[in-house]
């Protein structure tokens, strides 16, 4: 009896452990005799201590199977091996005993480890949950690749653009995506129509092997090795036969500048063009290719494909909608809203400053904490206002400029074509929030021309508070200094990128010229020919 009551040894537990038989396993889910003899220098402290509070009765023994068994409800992926077409579990059997026999006519080494195969093909590493939680939730989504010429912009250029949106890990109900073709060419439009039809293999491809980056362009260029696993690389050699195939189609067409008549009769959509139709002269084409909402909408793998449409606004000579960015009677409605403001506004009095001021600082209030409330830093918060700014000062400027010049003859703008693939510079810039400027755009010209403008006033109106007329310059200047001041402030990344960036994602050194020699004459010329009144 003595010996009953008396607490277990270390000498006692450890005879016991290494007098276990090979290959055994204390029940049906537990580690073998050899995991506890191998690692027993590691696990004895922790197996003697549960054997000892056993012996004193503080451990329930009852509960040491305890399982929580969880329902997790099943989603079909490609993932799964039961799901993947054509498979049956009794295929894995199949395979074990093909390996064991191979392995067996070669006489070659090896270790089998045997697992609970029904806990095998249950077992799902089960993001799915967290990243649709909100799947109800979330917004519809519409996404714009426009395009202008398709001799600049080649068709399967645009197009790549165009598949790797669609391949966007977003639910494809909820999708769309728009071609908008400035030009109403039919040669864009028969490359959407390739598109199309690839989308139904290239969507599934991406989302089954988790391909990036997912223009295929780009992916192909990238691997231009297949993988070597049996399943993905016969997907792979497929898919990049059918892109190559595609890609040499729209080429050809390209070539030949026009759409032959087999292919016309493929699709009722060539109805639109005719032989007077022009990139100046045509009617408004608008064509749905892919309906998200038709249930027939589905690619290679029974899944929905995402909303894809084509459209083309209306062009005729004789009227004013020659402009890409909109229709140029809105711009100069706009711009002469502008202009005429002063005259045509009445004036506000002093106590209607307050509903103004009042509006202004709780909009911008509560967008912050919108943008925090989603998780925004700061930073990118700040940057978000200042591209609102940006695309206002650019996009406007630009346009008034641009449609002066080309009415006086003086200027035809051409549309500079970006890459629309990302290097690893980019995306590492991307990552530490730098604007990238790298392009030669117009559009960074204006922006550029007027970020040094408002510097060199500021420069400007400071030297004239400080060395000419002093502090009672304030008064009636007070706005205009702040005014020029946040201009300057919001415009930093712009400075930045003009005079102390040397990456590639800087300011081009000639916009930097053009921008401070429009900027100094622009400051100059009035201070020469105009005398500014002084503040006494």
């Amino acid at each position: 009896m003595e010996s009953l009551d008396r607490p277990f040894t270390e000498k006692e537990i450890s005879n016991a452990v290494f007098s276990l038989p090979k290959g055994k396993a204390l029940g049906p889910d537990g580690y073998p005799s050899e995991f506890y003899q191998t690692f027993w220098d590691l696990i004895k402290s922790d197996i003697c201590k549960f054997f000892n509070q056993f012996h004193a009765g503080n451990t329930d023994i009852s509960r040491l199977n305890y399982t929580f068994i969880s329902l997790i409800p099943k989603k079909q992926e490609y993932d799964q091996a039961t799901f993947i077409k054509g498979r049956q579990i009794s295929d894995s059997f199949l395979t074990v005993a093909e390996i064991i026999s191979h392995n067996r006519r070669i006489k070659t080494s090896g270790v089998l480890l045997k697992l609970d195969f029904e806990k095998a093909f249950d077992m799902y590493v089960y993001c799915f949950n967290e990243k649709n939680r909100y799947q109800d939730k979330l917004p519809n989504v519409d996404v714009f690749v426009c395009t202008a010429d398709p001799m600049i912009e080649p068709p399967a250029m645009v197009i790549n653009t165009v598949l790797s949106v669609m391949a966007y890990e977003y639910s494809p109900e909820k999708l769309s995506v728009y071609l908008s073709d400035d030009a109403g060419s039919e040669l864009t439009f028969y490359a959407l129509l390739e598109a199309s039809c690839f989308a139904k293999s290239w969507i599934p491809f991406c989302k089954k092997f988790k391909v990036e980056p997912r223009s295929p362009a780009a992916y192909f260029k990238e691997e231009r090795i297949g993988p070597k696993d049996g399943l993905q690389a016969a997907e792979w050699e497929k898919t990049k036969s059918l892109y190559t195939e595609m890609e040499n189609r729209i080429n050809d067409v390209v070539k030949f500048g026009k759409v032959s008549e087999n292919i016309r009769q493929q699709h009722r959509g060539f109805l639109e063009w005719n032989r007077a139709t022009t990139s100046q002269d045509h009617q408004a084409i608008l064509h749905i290719f892919i309906d998200g909402r038709d249930k027939n909408a589905i690619d290679d793998e029974g899944f929905t494909l995402p909303t894809l449409v084509y459209m083309a606004r209306e062009k005729r000579p004789y009227r004013h909608h020659n402009f890409k960015a909109g229709a140029m009677n809105s711009l100069l409605s706009l711009s002469l809203s502008c202009i005429l403001c002063y005259i045509s506004n009445e004036q506000v009095c002093d106590i209607w400053f307050v509903p103004f001021s009042y509006v202004i600082t709780a909009t911008t209030i509560f967008n912050l904490w919108e943008a925090l409330s989603i998780g925004y830093t700061m930073k990118q918060w700040w940057n978000e206002q200042r591209m609102y700014l940006f695309k206002r000062l650019a996009s406007y400027s630009f346009a008034f400029i641009d449609t002066i010049l080309k009415h006086l003859g003086l200027n035809k703008s051409t549309f500079i074509i970006t890459a629309k693939v990302a290097d690893d510079e980019v995306l590492k810039r991307y990552e530490q929030e730098i604007m990238e400027f790298g392009s030669p755009s117009p559009m960074f010209t204006v922006l550029a021309t007027l970020a040094m403008l408002n510097l060199v006033c500021l420069i400007g109106g400071t030297k004239r508070l400080v060395l000419d007329e002093g502090i009672g310059l304030l008064g009636p200047m007070l706005l205009q200094f702040v005014l020029c001041g946040s201009v300057v402030l919001i415009n930093m990344p712009v400075y930045q990128a003009m005079f102390f960036r040397n990456d590639a994602g800087c300011m081009p050194t000639s916009i930097t010229l053009t921008s401070v020699a429009l900027a100094m004459l622009a400051y100059i010329v009035p201070e020469q020919y105009f005398r500014f009144p002084r503040i006494s």
